[in-house]
């Protein structure tokens, strides 16, 4: 029989906060889960990384999934060892978010091990591309950092939008599985370069199959762009990109 403490900590456990809101995020769609974690993470509440850290330790892997996206949007290095632990999760979708999300974070010292997901054989090649992917992103961290902040929005007086004239179609995860199923749309924030290349690519609203989410980014990263013009000189700007999703 548990002792008193232990059914006292356990009952403390189910009705704590963070219990409830992954409780509540086990119970909403994906798209909505994904809204609210942006927002709190947009308006800085503190309580988000103790909930995405438990959702991580969940049975259901699409909270699991869940928290390895939440996570990059907190970004303090609780997460970024949350993030390392979910590398060898059970799911390989949770692995792919885990990737991607410390690639954002220029979590460096996961190198080593990403560089052991990417040349495993065991691994679907969508999950060995997001950790190549994620390997990449270091060595650009400094520059597309600085891109990022430095590069114009489109409400500045006189900017001339990008336009897209090579857009080649999202192709999907030949391994991505059967049961594997997203939405019609999916959405990026993207920086185009004054060369009209899509030099940093960041999902605005990840889709609930990981191996979308890694087809999707490699195709956007492929479009190129008659670039922003400001004054008729070409200069960076960030956009947010829709592209369909096509059926399985």
């Amino acid at each position: 029989m548990p002792s008193a403490t232990l059914l006292l900590s356990l009952l403390l456990q189910a009705v704590s906060p963070a219990a409830e809101t992954v409780q509540q995020w086990g119970q909403a769609s994906w798209q909505e889960n994904i809204r609210q974690v942006r927002e709190r993470a947009d308006s800085q509440d503190t309580s988000l990384l103790i909930a995405l850290q438990k959702a991580a330790q969940s049975t259901d892997p699409a909270l699991r999934r869940l928290a390895g996206w939440g996570l990059s949007l907190v970004g303090t290095p609780p997460a970024a060892e949350t993030l390392m632990a979910a590398l060898k999760d059970r799911d390989p979708g949770v692995r792919w978010f885990a990737a991607y999300s410390l690639g954002r974070l220029s979590a460096v010292r996961a190198k080593a091990a990403l560089a052991q997901l990417e040349q495993s054989m065991a691994e679907p090649t969508w999950v060995a591309a997001g950790a190549a992917g994620a390997i990449r992103r270091f060595g650009q961290a400094e520059e597309l950092v600085f891109e990022w902040a430095r590069a114009r929005t489109l409400q500045t007086e006189g900017l001339e939008s990008p336009a897209v004239y090579q857009h080649p179609p999202v192709r999907r995860a030949a391994d991505a599985g059967a049961a594997c199923r997203s939405d019609s749309t999916g959405v990026a924030e993207v920086l185009v370069s004054a060369g009209g290349e899509a030099e940093d690519v960041r999902l605005a609203a990840p889709l609930a199959c990981a191996a979308d989410n890694q087809a999707f980014l490699d195709s956007i990263k492929s479009w190129r762009f008659r670039p922003a013009l400001l004054g008729g000189k070409p200069v960076p700007v960030r956009i947010t990109q829709t592209m369909p999703i096509p059926a399985p």
